[in-house]
């Protein structure tokens, strides 16, 4: 799902949200479409999996201090809670999420 500036705070605001800031132009963020693919049809139960263009929501990426793309930032109940710059591999994600996942239940 792809949002926008007026609907972040409050989809972020509830449970375990990750975010991927991108660009249509950048290389690296087109190579994490299967990785944040399969992250988001395999928990869907457990986290939602959220994309913002920064160039359509240029005041999110500030408010994040979005430097570099792609970023991938997990929030929980609107608190960020971990944050991962750069294309990694799908096991990189996951243990960001299960770490603050489980430490949670």
């Amino acid at each position: 799902m792809e949002i926008t500036n007026e609907y972040f705070d409050e989809l972020v605001a509830d449970g375990f949200v990750l975010i991927e800031f991108w660009a249509e132009w950048c290389q690296s963020c087109k190579m994490m479409v299967p990785v944040l693919d399969s992250i988001a049809e395999t928990m869907s139960d457990q986290i939602s999996v959220l994309k913002i263009d920064i160039e359509g929501s240029m005041n999110i990426s500030e408010k994040c201090d979005v430097l570099n793309l792609p970023t991938m930032i997990l929030f929980k109940d609107g608190t960020e809670v971990g944050r991962i710059v750069g294309a990694v591999p799908e096991s990189k994600i996951m243990e960001l999420i299960d770490g603050h996942y489980e430490r949670n239940l």
